[in-house]
């Protein structure tokens, strides 16, 4: 709900920890977007973030962004990659391989704090966030970043969507070690038959089902569904695999 900033984490209420977190927003965009990018307006900004928020996880069409902010296509290819350098905006590009699939060539954007996120949304207590339409895809960023942090620089990120539905949110590359990842908020999960077919085009060694449950169990000999309490250690333990 907070985020990972100290200052909202450990905030004595909710409500500090929002206002905190909607005072960071505007000194991002006041003061650092100003330093690194002069010309950039500010509020067009605030709106761009907004935005890639309303669509956590979304394949971002450009011109329509464009359109409904009234700049050009090469603005808001510039807005991006200035979120994207400040570390607020993951772009998680597609996987490419010749594997004779039509793939999606877009890349998929995630504020990468979710308590970022929900204060764009003016998300401001569990409650409000429970109901909003968006959790499912603010846990699928929460745990995207989890994975990205713990397994580091060393591995290649990407995620993998074909014509015909085949999808894995999340695939983590390191040599031989291929992670293909499914994340779903739900306390019954089942993996999807896109994901296993995608594991099979991507030759995936290793599988998780990342859900909302507070038990962990072996699917099969390649798949684990694994809580989300549980996920850290498992997540280490596949890095150490993958250095030997």
């Amino acid at each position: 709900m907070r985020g990972g900033f100290p200052d909202s984490l450990l905030a004595q209420s909710d409500a500090q920890s929002y206002q905190w977190r909607r005072a960071y927003l505007t000194q991002v965009i006041e003061r650092d977007v100003a330093f690194f990018a002069p010309r950039l307006p500010g509020p067009t900004l605030k709106k761009l973030w907004a935005m890639l928020a309303t669509d956590q996880g979304g394949l971002i069409n450009s011109a329509k962004l464009a359109q409904n902010l009234g700049v050009s296509g090469q603005s808001i290819t510039r807005y991006l990659a200035l979120l994207c350098e400040l570390m607020h905006v993951r772009a998680l590009q597609p996987w490419h391989g010749n594997i004779g699939k039509r793939l999606t060539k877009s890349p998929k954007y995630y504020v990468r704090d979710s308590g970022l996120l929900h204060a764009l949304l003016e998300i401001q207590t569990d409650e409000q966030q429970l109901r909003h339409p968006i959790i499912g895809q603010s846990f699928e960023g929460f745990v995207i970043e989890e994975i990205c942090s713990q397994l580091g620089s060393e591995w290649r990120y990407s995620f993998y969507r074909t014509q015909n539905g085949a999808e894995i949110d999340l695939l983590a590359e390191n040599g031989a070690h291929v992670l293909a990842v499914e994340i779903k908020r739900s306390s019954k999960p089942v993996p999807s038959p896109g994901f296993y077919s995608g594991s099979t085009n991507v030759s995936a060694t290793q599988r998780l089902l990342v859900h909302a449950d507070e038990r962990s169990w072996e699917l099969d000999e390649k798949t684990r569904a694994i809580a989300l309490d549980s996920l850290v250690p498992a997540i280490e333990a596949i890095s150490q695999m993958s250095q030997h």
